[in-house]
């Protein structure tokens, strides 16, 4: 990886600390998950259409945070891979 792209994955990894640390995301993110559990669980069994729409969403937004979440990850190795004196910090989180 060249030095511009381990910036790019160091800047997008700090892109991604500061969505995951935002304390508005982090409650919007808690709030909508349990709304998503909430809705499953109780939906009627007979449901099965609405039951699979909401467990679908739920594993939707999931997968958007497992994203971010790497991204996180991957700008922590980008910047363990840069010189000492380029390095951003991004692993003291």
């Amino acid at each position: 990886m060249t030095k511009e792209e381990l910036h790019r994955q160091v800047t997008l990894g700090q892109r991604a600390r500061a969505i995951l640390t935002d304390e508005i995301v982090v409650e919007a993110r808690r709030l909508v998950r349990e709304d998503l559990l909430t809705a499953w669980e109780k939906s009627k069994p007979s449901d099965v259409d609405g039951r699979e729409r909401t467990y679908l969403a739920l594993k939707m937004f999931d997968r958007v945070w497992e994203v971010v979440e790497r991204t996180l990850q991957d700008g922590k190795v980008a910047d363990s891979q840069l010189p000492e004196n380029e390095r951003r910090g991004l692993l003291n989180l």
